[in-house]
């Protein structure tokens, strides 16, 4: 059986958490993880990569996950003191920064001291926010989609215009 595709699992109920037991080597690669920092590790300044993050540990500084599928999961031991912005943020530790994915679950042990902008969102119960929340629509997710460095793309779909094509839209209309 293929495993599931981290997103699908956004959004939907359910208690079970990401295990502090260690993700076995072909689990990790079947979710293309490639970056692990285990809960012995402190890391000092930003952390970028363009394969997904398995986190266990501590960052102090912006974790930043690029590509289209790739994703960030943030496991019960792990401490984040800084933003983070992945396609996918997965979130059962403690994360003290700002949070933009396209989309972003929280699992019951997260705790996050911040602001999360999502185009979808998964919150289970018992997980606790203290910030603000932005789940955006389609016609907000260009902005999504430049904080986690992607080029916006303008779309005129059913007579809708999307991204910078829409706000030159909204202002040629305006200023007649």
């Amino acid at each position: 059986m293929a495993p599931r595709d981290p997103a699908e699992m956004i959004g939907r109920g359910g208690t079970a958490v990401p295990s502090v037991a260690p993700v076995h080597k072909d689990r990790r690669n079947a979710l293309g993880i490639k970056a692990v920092i285990d809960s012995s590790t402190t890391i000092r300044g930003p952390v970028e990569t363009k394969n997904s993050a398995l986190v266990d540990g501590n960052i102090e500084g912006n974790v930043t996950v690029t590509g289209t599928s790739r994703m960030a999961l943030l496991r019960e031991t792990c401490h984040v003191r800084g933003n983070v912005t992945a396609p996918i943020v997965m979130i059962a530790g403690e994360v003290h920064g700002d949070i933009v994915g396209r989309a972003v679950r929280l699992f019951r042990t997260a705790i996050v001291h911040g602001s999360i902008t999502a185009e979808r969102l998964g919150i289970d119960a018992g997980a606790t926010i203290e910030g603000g929340v932005v789940r955006c629509g389609e016609s907000a997710a260009h902005a999504v989609r430049e904080a986690m460095g992607e080029r916006p793309v303008a779309s005129v779909a059913d007579g809708q215009a999307d991204g910078p094509a829409a706000f030159a839209a909204a202002r040629n209309s305006r200023a007649a």
